[in-house]
């Protein structure tokens, strides 16, 4: 059972997506941290920090991303991405991690919208 809240990482947390994902998840209080192009923390140093990933990073970017953070997830670690495409990163996501919990996922909705309510 889990007794604390997890720790969600976005990579790519500046970005649009990101930026929505980062403000829902802060505001159901959970601890959001965020690693871009100009930011300190890395995408390495992130997914060793938090507990859960995001990754929000254009489609072109992804392998490169999921290649680099990959080897460094531990075991435990939740894994997901925003792509609008799934086949082809998930099947990235299972050659290149270690043994992580992950889902691909889309959400059907902008990030222009004020929730995820109907």
């Amino acid at each position: 059972m889990i007794t604390t809240s997890p720790s969600i990482g976005i990579i790519g947390g500046k970005g649009k997506m990101g930026q929505w994902f980062a403000r829902f998840f802060k505001d159901l209080g959970l601890e959001v941290l965020i690693s871009d192009l100009d930011t300190a923390l890395t995408p390495i140093d992130l997914v060793r920090e938090a507990e859960v990933t995001v990754v929000s990073v254009p489609m072109e970017a992804f392998n490169k991303v999921v290649g680099e953070i990959g080897p460094h997830i531990p075991k435990g670690h939740f894994l997901t991405d925003l792509c609008s495409l799934k086949e082809r990163q998930v099947q990235y996501m299972w050659e290149h991690t270690n043994g992580c919990e992950f889902c691909g996922t889309h959400p059907l909705f902008g990030p222009f919208e004020d929730s995820i309510e109907g």
